[in-house]
């Protein structure tokens, strides 16, 4: 069985650690927007100039079909995206994953791109929907709810493990002791990296603030910034950390949509305190896997943080039994297997 994973210039080491067995190979483009190196992949040309964009065709590989012409499954990303309505052409069966959980998003209501989701929804053989939120989604976007299936994505838990070297710790802890909170992802707004700010900014507990990734929103001198690692490096950046905290606030337009870097904290033994938003209380129940606070609230969040900065003993609890929950459900070994048979069961 030959699978091509159709990312263009999304294609990424986190998501692909889900797609590990023979005869995949990994359809990326030139340029790309993250770091993957890998045998199996293939980056061919991309173009997404002004014009391109205006007619829908935004990210076009224009050799993609021919490229694709020999796979017996093409499973692409989004529906409206121009590189899954040439994968839902080729000959052999289609899928496709869903992320988006908002049937308004711009995307769907953009004209051309509209009519470019239409028909690659119709044409799917299969839809990988990573959150429910995200298959209610796509079935209101006219999705026929048998060909439609949930299954979270998972981590690599050899790699994203408890015991895993924390290399970054003595750094991020070099003024004194206390606590690291540590945040991963675009540091903007709809993150709630400023709702975050001012949570840490009345802490009476003794704790250091790590921002990892890029973003316009400022941050005081005591936050400790940290720029986007080599997805290697995450593994060590997790367990140098004592709580993780995503406090999404969603928009008119986005909320969160899975939450990687909640999934990863889980499988290195950490708690995590995010906000009740979009598709993360699939991933994270409030009061076992740690705390969910309403979105927008820096007290709330506050209080969440400071409860398990000043309780190691809850933090290791709950850190054992998140590990045990990414082993049994978010499991990228797992999911490689799964996802195998769905194919199989397509052809």
């Amino acid at each position: 069985m030959k699978v091509a994973i159709v990312r263009g210039p999304f294609l990424n080491p986190w998501e692909m650690q889900n797609y590990d067995f023979d005869g995949i190979t990994y359809i990326g483009s030139t340029p790309h927007f993250y770091e993957f190196s890998d045998k199996r992949a293939v980056f061919p040309r991309m173009y997404h100039n002004p014009l391109i964009r205006a007619a829908g065709l935004g990210y076009f590989m224009p050799s993609l079909k021919k490229i694709l012409r020999d796979f017996d499954v093409v499973h692409s990303v989004e529906a409206y995206h121009s590189m899954s309505l040439m994968a839902a052409r080729t000959s052999g069966k289609f899928v496709f994953t869903q992320w988006e959980t908002l049937p308004d998003f711009g995307s769907y209501l953009y004209p051309p791109k509209k009519l470019i989701s239409k028909h690659v929804i119709k044409k799917a053989d299969l839809i990988h929907a990573v959150t429910r939120r995200a298959a209610d989604c796509v079935i209101k976007l006219g999705a026929t709810p048998s060909k439609v299936f949930v299954k979270p994505y998972g981590v690599d838990p050899k790699k994203f493990r408890p015991d895993a070297e924390p290399k970054y710790r003595r750094r991020f802890l070099s003024g004194g002791g206390g606590a690291v909170i540590l945040f991963i992802g675009r540091i903007v707004e709809e993150k709630g990296v400023p709702v975050l700010l001012d949570a840490y900014k009345n802490l009476k507990s003794k704790a250091r603030l790590v921002l990892c990734g890029s973003g316009p929103v400022k941050t005081p001198n005591d936050v400790i910034r940290i720029d986007t690692l080599p997805y290697h490096e995450v593994p060590f950046l997790h367990a140098s950390a004592d709580v993780l905290c995503l406090p999404s606030v969603p928009h008119k337009k986005w909320e969160e949509q899975f939450g990687f870097v909640l999934v990863e904290a889980m499988a290195s033994g950490k708690p995590v305190v995010a906000t009740n938003s979009g598709a993360i209380p699939e991933i994270v129940e409030d009061q076992k896997n740690g705390f969910l606070v309403p979105p927008g609230n820096s007290k709330k969040l506050r209080d969440a943080l400071e409860h398990l900065i000043e309780n190691e003993s809850e933090r290791k609890k709950i850190g054992i039994r998140n590990r045990k929950k990414a082993l049994e459900r978010f499991n990228a070994k797992n999911f490689s297997a799964e996802i195998r048979k769905k194919y199989e069961s397509i052809l």
